[in-house]
C-alpha cells in the first residue's frame, strides 16, 4: 500500500508497515498496514484490497491539529463513514464538506485524472471507514436507483444503525483467505446497497442539526448500550443530556434510523446472542439483558427467527 496522504501541517511522515506500538484499535482482517507516529500523535491506516472493492480503516489519534492532502484515481464509487470524531474536507475553496460521527459521504469518480482534497483533523481521536466499489460491482445495484447521480463531493448524510453495524461486522470478520474474500465482498455490496438507499433521502443541512446535538444523541446511545439490562425512560435520558422529549426522539431517529427503544432491543439481542455462545443458560442470559425468560424467548425469536436455545453453542 502506498502512503495515501501528504501532510500539510507537519513534516513528511515516516511510514512503517506495522501498527503503532501503543495501538489498541481493531485490526481489519487480511489487510496491509501503514502507520506513522510523530509530534502530531499517530496515524494508522489498514487496507484490504481486491479487484472489485477495497476497504480502508483509518485511526487518527492526534495530540495536535493535523492537515493533509489525500489523492485518489480509481473509477467507481467511494464512500467514507465516520465512526468517531469529525473530518473536514476541501476540494476547492468553494467545495467544502464535513463528515461527523455517524455520517457518511458517497462520491463517484471517473478515474480519468488524479484527484485530491484536503482533510483537516482536530486534536482528538478520529476513526473512519472508507470503501471503494468498482463500477462492475456497483452496476447491478445502480439499476435499482436510476435517479442516482454520483456526486463529486460535498454531500453528507446520516448512516442508520444497520449501516454502522455492517461496517463493524466487516471489522469482526473471522474467515480466512477465500472465505474472507467472499464474506467481505458480500458485506461490501450490502453496505453499498444501504448507502444508495440512504442517499435517496433528503440532505441534512448543517443548520438542521448542530454538532453538539449529534454528540448528545451519541452520548444517550452510549448510556443505553452501557448496561442493556436497564431500560431508561425517555424523560430520564432527556434529563441527562439536556433535551426536550420531542427534539430528542426526532434527532435519535434521524441519526440512528430507529427510536431509542428499538435501539435498546437491538443492543440487547446482540448481547444476548454473544452471551448464549459462551454457554450460559437461556434463563441466565434473559436476566442479564433485562428480560423475564418467557418474554426473552418471544423477543429473541421475533428478532432472529429462531429460539434462543438454538443459538446456544453446541458442546
Amino acid at each position: 500500500m502506498k502512503p495515501p496522504l501528504i501532510p500539510l501541517s507537519h513534516k513528511m511522515l515516516e511510514w512503517k508497515d506495522a501498527f503503532p506500538s501503543a495501538f489498541k484499535g481493531v485490526h481489519l482482517p487480511g489487510s496491509s498496514v501503514l502507520s506513522s507516529v510523530g509530534n502530531f500523535g499517530s496515524v494508522c491506516i489498514q487496507e484490504y484490497r481486491s479487484d472489485d472493492f477495497s476497504i480502508r480503516f483509518n485511526v487518527f489519534d492526534l495530540i495536535d491539529r493535523f492537515v493533509a492532502k489525500s489523492f485518489y484515481k480509481r473509477p467507481g464509487i467511494c464512500s467514507r463513514l465516520v465512526l468517531k470524531g469529525r473530518i473536514d474536507h476541501e476540494a476547492t475553496p468553494d467545495i467544502k464538506w464535513t463528515i461527523r460521527q455517524g455520517q457518511f459521504s458517497l462520491n463517484g469518480d471517473s478515474g480519468k485524472s488524479l484527484r485530491s482534497h484536503v482533510e483537516t483533523y482536530e486534536k482528538n481521536t478520529h476513526i473512519s471507514f472508507d470503501t471503494y466499489f468498482s463500477m462492475k460491482l456497483a452496476k447491478e445495484l445502480l439499476l435499482l436507483y436510476p435517479s442516482y447521480t454520483p456526486a463529486a463531493s460535498g454531500i453528507t448524510r446520516f448512516a442508520d444503525l444497520e449501516t454502522v453495524e455492517l461496517a463493524h461486522s466487516i471489522l469482526r470478520c473471522k474467515y480466512d483467505k477465500e472465505l474472507r474474500l467472499h464474506f467481505l465482498k458480500s458485506r461490501a455490496k450490502d453496505l453499498l446497497f444501504k448507502y444508495l438507499l440512504l442517499d435517496q433521502q433528503e440532505i441534512t443541512t448543517e443548520e438542521e442539526i448542530s454538532e453538539s446535538e449529534i454528540n448528545a444523541i451519541h452520548q444517550s446511545a452510549k448510556i443505553i448500550s452501557t448496561d442493556v439490562s436497564k431500560h431508561y425512560a425517555i424523560p430520564e435520558l432527556t434529563k441527562q443530556i439536556g433535551f426536550n422529549e420531542f427534539r430528542f426522539k426526532y434527532l435519535f431517529k434521524k441519526i440512528f434510523g430507529i427510536g431509542p427503544y428499538e435501539y435498546l432491543v437491538r443492543k440487547r439481542m446482540a448481547k444476548a446472542k454473544e452471551l448464549l455462545q459462551t454457554g450460559l443458560s437461556v434463563k441466565e442470559v434473559a436476566g442479564l439483558v433485562g428480560y423475564r425468560a418467557s418474554d426473552f424467548t418471544t423477543v429473541f425469536r421475533t428478532h432472529f427467527g429462531i429460539p434462543p436455545s438454538s443459538a446456544k453453542q453446541k458442546p
